[in-house]
C-alpha cells in the first residue's frame, strides 16, 4: 500500500552513534530472539520527516494513511489485526515505489499475513471476490518470515506492537565493505554484516584522525563510545 503522506508519529531515531547503536543492538537481537538469521530481507518503503541509519516505530497509535477503499477496509478489519497494519515486500525495487526502502525487523512478537493472489492489498478493488473470501485466502505466520512466498513482489502485511526499520543507504554512505548495494542485501545476516561493516569504518575513521591530531579525543569522546578511547 502507498501512503500519501510523510508519516511523522511513533518514531524514534536516535540523535547520536551511540544511541543509534543501542537501538541496533536491540534489532540484532531480536533477529537472533525471533530465529531471522536465514530468513529472507523484508523491505518496507517509508517516508518519514526523519531520518537516520535506524528508526524506532511505535505502531501502537500510528495510523495507516490515504484514500482507502471500503473493501480495502473490509479485508483489513476481516483480518483481525491486533495493532495497525504495515505493510512489506520481499523486492527492493518494489519497495522504492512505496518510499525509502527500509529492513523491517521485529521489536516483538508479530503475525505475517500473505495472500499468494494479491500483490498489493489496493488491487481488490477491482476483484470479483468478496471480503470475506479474500480473507479466508490469506496464510497467517506467527513470528516467522515465509520462506514460501516465491514472488518476491508480493505483499506481506504485518502485525506488530512496535518495530525498527533500517536504512541501508545511509549505512553504505560511507562505507567501502562487502555489500556495494542494497540489492545484494538477501537474508537478515547480510544486514548484520552491513551493520558491522558501518561501525568498523565509523571506528577506523575516528581513530587515523585522533593518530594524527590527539587533541581531537575531547570531541569524539562525547559522540562515541568510550571503550573506544580506552587504551
Amino acid at each position: 500500500m502507498r501512503f500519501d503522506n510523510f508519516l511523522i508519529d511513533g518514531i524514534v531515531i536516535g540523535t547520536s552513534f551511540v544511541e543509534e547503536m543501542e537501538m541496533f543492538n536491540i534489532a540484532i537481537e531480536n533477529i537472533k530472539h525471533y530465529k531471522l538469521w536465514n530468513s529472507p530481507i523484508v523491505w518496507r518503503g517509508f517516508n518519514s520527516s526523519k531520518r537516520g541509519t535506524i528508526s524506532f516505530i511505535n505502531n501502537e497509535r500510528m495510523g495507516y494513511k490515504g484514500n482507502l477503499d471500503d473493501k480495502v477496509v473490509s479485508v483489513i478489519s476481516g483480518l483481525n489485526l491486533k495493532y495497525n497494519p504495515v505493510f512489506t515486500t520481499k523486492d527492493y525495487n518494489n519497495a522504492r515505489f512505496f518510499g525509502n526502502p527500509c529492513v523491517f525487523i521485529p521489536n516483538d512478537n508479530f503475525e505475517a499475513y500473505v495472500n499468494s493472489e494479491i500483490n498489493d492489498i489496493m488491487s481488490i478493488k477491482s476483484s470479483d471476490k468478496s471480503s470475506n473470501e479474500i480473507v479466508n485466502e490469506y496464510n497467517k505466520y506467527i513470528n516467522e518470515i515465509p520462506h514460501t512466498v516465491e514472488d518476491t513482489w508480493q505483499e506481506l502485511i504485518i502485525s506488530c506492537k512496535s518495530y525498527y526499520l533500517v536504512y541501508p543507504i545511509q549505512l553504505m554512505k560511507f562505507n567501502k565493505g562487502k555489500i556495494k548495494s542494497p540489492k545484494e542485501i538477501k537474508k537478515y545476516n547480510d544486514v548484520v554484516l552491513l551493520y558491522n561493516e558501518y561501525v568498523s569504518y565509523i571506528k577506523q575513521f575516528v581513530q587515523k584522525n585522533l593518530s594524527n591530531n590527539p587533541k581531537l579525543i575531547g570531541h569524539y569522546s562525547k559522540h562515541y563510545p568510550k571503550e573506544w578511547f580506552v587504551n
